[in-house]
């Protein structure tokens, strides 16, 4: 015969010790936290059209531990933002903006 109340005994005891576990894991965790900064700057270079009206920027540079340069993607608009309507200058705009981002970095 099933006993319901010794299982539902035994499912409350590993509950609870499942919770004290994750408890005191989760406090220890929190003793051994590392802290870190980041610091961020942002370049739009001037050959490019102004991003911040639509809420990003071209390149962003996040120094910490180790350096990681961030490019937004590249479209194919000039300085004033107009985007041609033939897709191969489209294409050599965007690169020629990205040659832009990278002699920011250099």
């Amino acid at each position: 015969m099933f006993d319901f109340k010794a299982r539902q005994n035994n499912i409350l005891k590993t509950a609870i010790i499942a919770t004290l576990a994750i408890t005191s894991s989760s406090s220890f965790a929190q003793e051994k936290t590392m802290t870190s900064s980041v610091e961020t700057t942002i370049i739009n270079p001037d050959g490019l059209y102004n991003p911040a009206p639509n809420g990003f920027s071209h390149v962003v540079i996040s120094k910490g531990g180790s350096s990681i340069v961030h490019f937004a993607g590249q479209g194919g608009e000039n300085k004033e933002g107009e985007l041609s309507p033939e897709f191969a200058k489209q294409v050599e705009q965007a690169y020629k903006n990205l040659r832009m981002h990278l002699k920011q970095l250099m």
